[in-house]
């Protein structure tokens, strides 16, 4: 058997080029997944801990919200893809208030008198958290387009706020920079907190297997 040609040597090197450039990305099941994401060391997570409160920033990607909003529905990559497109433009992330770790305290009641203190807070959370965020990376900053407070139903023992930033998040993600996230809370009474993501965690996140579905 002959060797390969000068013309087969250089048409394997583009294809291994062009595969090496599409950086395609490891694809998980949906639970391994967010078992991921969860892992402090893959720094798409970060707690701040204050005496009775502990506070939880997750980066909320787009493979992510995408599963969770197709979850009820036949999914495939094809439609998968589509959604995503939406999220091209927008950077989304969680902020939870929690108990302290091991403890199983209602955060939403803690340090409240009566009801009346707890509907403010609740209002504070659900209506008023928009101007005590801001994102920076480099040397542009941002404010938050949503906060949305995840319904409670009694259920849970956290506050949970869905905080989406508009912009162009593949250029943002591509500048190097971390971003970094102020949050200056007048609620619980934690101060100021600062969380910094680099920006490389994010933009190499795993992707979901949309087309093997979990039941």
């Amino acid at each position: 058997m002959t060797g390969l040609t000068t013309v087969s040597k250089i048409s394997v090197l583009l294809l291994l080029l062009c595969c090496g450039a599409c950086g395609n990305k490891k694809l998980l099941q949906y639970n391994d997944y967010v078992q991921w994401l969860q892992e402090p060391e893959n720094k798409l997570v970060q707690y701040k801990d204050y005496g009775g409160i502990r506070l939880k920033l997750q980066y909320l990607p787009a493979d992510y919200l995408v599963y969770n909003e197709l979850k009820t529905a036949s999914m495939n990559t094809a439609h998968a893809d589509s959604l995503k497109k939406n999220y091209n433009y927008s950077l989304n992330f969680m902020l939870s208030f929690l108990p302290p770790q091991g403890e199983q305290l209602d955060v939403t009641k803690a340090g409240v008198k009566d009801q009346e203190e707890f509907s403010q807070r609740i209002g504070q959370l659900a209506f008023n958290m928009g101007p005590s965020i801001s994102l920076t990376c480099g040397n542009k900053s941002y404010s938050p387009e949503l906060t949305q407070l995840e319904r409670l139903f009694g259920l849970r023992n956290s506050a949970d706020i869905q905080v989406v930033f508009n912009l162009n998040k593949d250029s943002l993600l591509k500048s190097g920079n971390n971003i970094d996230i102020e949050y200056s809370d007048a609620i619980f009474n934690t101060g100021l907190s600062k969380f910094s993501f680099p920006a490389e965690a994010l933009r190499q996140a795993p992707g979901i297997d949309f087309e093997h579905k979990q039941n």
